[in-house]
């Protein structure tokens, strides 16, 4: 879970409103649950932010829908055409970072997908390696240091297989 600020601006007749009680109603569309039923919202600051409230919607999920009514109150306080605000969680900048940048490298096995050449590039650089002395080829292994990913085959300067003066490793599946 995460948390995502939701701000909301008030204003009565075009002024900046401050002193409201508003509440949140937040309706999970993922699961047709309603996560949050009439919590308050904050006001941020009457003397250098007028009118702006801010909800912490602490249970927040990236992989979810959801959408929301602010209630800025009932009575005196804030005229009827000003008095509800909702909105949902587009797809903000935020969320699409997170979800790119903190994606488990796990989940990415489809070939051929970005993140399937990551972990490849990955197990290149850091899982075993081991050279086949007879074959003149290197074996880069998966994390479990069994099972092979990629070989190569090794070859000298004049593109004889070699393992003694390895000048270029090329794939296999290369002619």
């Amino acid at each position: 879970m995460a948390t995502k600020n939701i701000t909301v601006f008030f204003t009565d007749a075009g002024v900046p409103k401050t002193g409201l009680s508003p509440t949140i109603n937040i309706w999970n569309l993922t699961t047709s649950t309603l996560d949050v039923s009439a919590a308050a919202v904050t006001e941020v600051s009457a003397g250098s932010m007028p009118g702006w409230y801010n909800y912490a919607f602490t249970s927040y999920n990236y992989d979810e829908s959801y959408l929301f009514t602010i209630d800025g109150g009932a009575g005196m306080f804030i005229s009827v055409c000003d008095r509800y605000k909702y909105g949902g969680n587009e797809s903000y900048e935020e969320d699409i970072s997170y979800e790119v940048w903190e994606e488990d490298n796990t989940t990415h096995t489809t070939t051929n997908t970005t993140g399937q050449l990551l972990n490849i590039i990955t197990a290149v650089l850091v899982n075993r390696t081991k050279i086949d002395t007879a074959a003149a080829t290197l074996t880069v292994y998966d994390s479990d240091c069994v099972t092979p990913l990629i070989v190569f085959d090794l070859k000298d300067s004049f593109g004889n297989p070699s393992v003694v003066e390895v000048c270029e490793r090329t794939p296999t599946t290369c002619p």
